[in-house]
């Protein structure tokens, strides 16, 4: 077999003492006095009796967890009183614990969402009562309304972007909504009996490469966090065998888990804005889905995301990926099949940079913009606005 013209396979830059220095630990641009702070208290209180630490810490965090709250209301008055075009909220599950919203995918969904409307000349983050549109970030079914009001708003006109966990959408949540627009178009012809309008809304990234060659030459990168229930985290990292490169893990809940090798962790955070960076300093980089998401077709944004970056992806199976990415996503059966792609495609340069360059140009098609205007379209015709 050749060798790899950037040697990933063979001894390429492993993150050991470095990786403290390219990743961060909390999911925030910069560290404040309130984070020293309650690291400062969580020393101090690390020799004393668990029920007292953990009581003292909660109350910390929940302090914590104010100040991010009230500088959003802040700035969510200041929208309020400039509205310009329509006034949208978009909402996520992900940010009723102000503590790790930055850690998951739904917020930053939920942030590219809010660009594409602000792009078109849109005002985004408005209190609910000035909403016209409450779009809904389906991941769960939302919080109980009398916890979260400010989620809610019953005369806007209510939109649901279903896309994911399609074993928790329920007759009962469908109903919430006027308009319900499902990432997965096979999954979506089901739902046409629940109540509201159906249509599909599908993947997309507004990730682009990066301007200058980043400064990583990794093997095999996956950016995500442990699962629950899980004892090794995750099935794609449970099936990986290393032989000449270390993986790198990044995302929270890993060194909890048992099976977990500690050794490949990298830190429970890469800052968003820094991910193309990555992706396309990294040979491959693995995603996998939750199985009722892969069996029904609901895509993963990563994918997206690592080849719109100039990156390389290698997938589990999941329906409508071969045809949504024409090919260009080699996915994997089981734990042989993975290790033997991720050891072609290591040394076969030409064919993992033509499947890159083939998937960056569908990627750039899928964009948050194409979606927003799809979105706002069907809101308009059926509040008769056009």
């Amino acid at each position: 077999m050749p060798n790899s013209s950037k040697n990933f396979a063979n001894g390429g830059p492993v993150p050991g003492d470095v990786s403290s220095k390219q990743f961060v630990g909390k999911p925030l641009s910069e560290r404040t006095e309130a984070d020293d702070a309650l690291d400062a208290l969580v020393e101090r209180l690390s020799k004393t009796p668990n029920a007292f630490r953990n009581s003292a810490v909660k109350q910390e965090r929940q302090r914590l967890q104010r100040q991010v709250s009230e500088a959003r209301i802040a700035q969510t008055r200041k929208n309020s009183r400039n509205i310009k075009g329509l006034a949208i909220n978009v909402r996520t599950w992900a940010e009723t614990d102000c503590s790790t919203f930055e850690c998951w995918g739904d917020w930053w969904v939920k942030k590219r969402l809010e660009q594409a409307f602000l792009d078109m000349g849109h005002t985004v983050e408005v209190f609910p009562e000035m909403a016209d549109i409450t779009v809904y970030l389906f991941g769960s079914p939302f919080p109980m309304k009398d916890h979260y009001p400010f989620f809610y708003n019953p005369r806007s006109f209510n939109v649901c972007w279903f896309h994911s966990h399609p074993e928790k959408m329920t007759e009962e949540e469908a109903k919430k909504y006027d308009l319900l627009l499902c990432l997965s178009p096979s999954f979506a012809s089901g739902l046409v009996d629940l109540g509201p309008t159906v249509d599909t809304l599908e993947v997309c990234t507004d990730m682009r490469p990066p301007s200058k060659k980043p400064p990583y030459d990794y093997s095999v990168v996956f950016v995500g966090n442990a699962r629950g229930g899980l004892p090794f985290g995750r099935e794609v990292i449970r099936d990986l065998r290393p032989r000449g490169y270390r993986p790198m893990v990044i995302g929270c809940k890993w060194l909890s888990r048992e099976g977990f090798d500690a050794s490949w962790y990298a830190g429970r955070y890469w800052p968003y804005e820094r991910l193309p960076d990555l992706y396309m300093g990294t040979a491959i980089s693995l995603n996998d889905h939750h199985k009722t998401m892969a069996r029904e077709g609901f895509l993963s944004f990563r994918v997206l995301d690592v080849l719109a970056s100039g990156g390389f992806c290698i997938s589990d199976r999941a329906k409508g990926l071969g045809r949504f990415m024409a090919g260009t996503v080699p996915q994997y059966r089981d734990g042989d099949d993975l290790n033997r792609l991720i050891h072609h495609y290591l040394v076969h340069d030409d064919e993992r940079r033509e499947l890159s360059a083939a998937g960056m140009e569908i990627a750039h098609g899928h964009t948050f913009r194409v979606r927003a205007e799809k979105l706002l379209g069907l809101a308009n015709q059926m509040m008769g606005n056009g």
